[in-house]
Parts: C-alpha cells; structure tokens; sequence
C-alpha cells in the first residue's frame, strides 16, 4: 500500500455501505448530476448511477473526488457509451 500512496495517479476506489464514495486517480469531472456522475480516470471513464449524488470534495491536482449520495452502479462504459447510452439507457426503460 506504501508504494500506491505515494503513486498520485493510482486509481482507487473505496466506497462505504453504498452511500459514500472516495476515488483516487481523477483527472476531470465529465458531467453530474444528482441521477449520476461521469468521470474521467487513469483507468478510463467510470460512470456512477445513483440518487441524490453530490461531490463533496474535488481534487483534481490530486486526483481525488468525494461523493454522497445513494450509489446504484459503477461502470467502466466502452468507448463511445455515456449515461446516455449503454447500461443506463437499458435499464431505464
């Protein structure tokens, strides 16, 4: 773990009892909202569904991003897919 610490660009994610969220390894907020947040990592775009989501600490020098809310799915979409489109899409009809 000593060696990810000191690595900025380790890309983490710890979530607790689905209602709270850290992320390491963020370069860009994409888009947000309360319904889902798309972000850009050193991993790739990874797409939060949920309800009543809210970042509550931005960090993009540090890569690192705080969310809140009720958390749905966490998706890593392939190219080309957004929360427009893909599983998203497919599970709100």
């Amino acid at each position: 773990m000593d060696q990810l610490s000191k690595n900025k660009s380790a890309h983490i994610i710890g979530m607790k009892d689905r209602e709270s969220l850290e992320i390491s390894g963020v370069s860009d907020v994409i888009s947000f909202d309360e319904a889902g947040i798309v972000l850009s990592t050193e991993c790739g775009v990874l797409s939060i569904d949920g309800k009543d989501l809210h970042i509550v600490t931005l960090n993009v020098d540090d890569g690192n991003v705080a969310i809140t809310g009720r958390v749905n799915g966490i998706i890593y979409p392939e190219s080309g897919e957004s929360r427009s489109g893909g599983l998203f899409r497919r599970r709100a009809k």
